[in-house]
């Protein structure tokens, strides 16, 4: 039996995703999750001023502790995700355990994290 899912997750691929990105990465109400290699070249990629995101290190338990008691403090509408494998994981967990909509935008192709419905979390060890 299917789950059906209580927020959507929208992906941003293609030409110009980049681009189409920036409106939700701007806004104020969104929490930017990225590897640190996606979001120079994000940043590169689009020549603006950005807020700073939340760079992922490991995707660990403890990072995902981080980011969620970030989420209270902050009290984002939802969860913007740029990179990789690690950042989409730790960012689509983050979202479904506090029950945020999520905009994945991958930025390589080798992984199946933007598609898969479960997130790889590592412990400390």
């Amino acid at each position: 039996m299917p789950v059906e899912r209580r927020h959507p997750r929208r992906y941003i691929q293609g030409p110009n995703a980049s681009t189409a990105l920036v409106p939700y990465v701007e806004k104020e109400s969104s929490l930017v999750v990225s590897g640190e290699r996606a979001w120079r070249a994000f940043e590169k990629a689009v020549a603006v001023d950005l807020p700073e995101p939340v760079l992922v290190r490991h995707a660990s338990m403890s990072e995902l502790t981080e980011l969620l008691e970030l989420l209270t403090q902050r009290e984002p509408e939802r969860i913007v995700v740029l990179g990789g494998g690690r950042a989409i994981d730790i960012g689509k967990a983050c979202a479904s355990i506090a029950g945020l909509p999520s905009i994945v935008a991958p930025t390589i192709l080798s992984t199946d994290a933007a598609c898969s419905s479960v997130s790889v979390l590592y412990d400390e060890k």
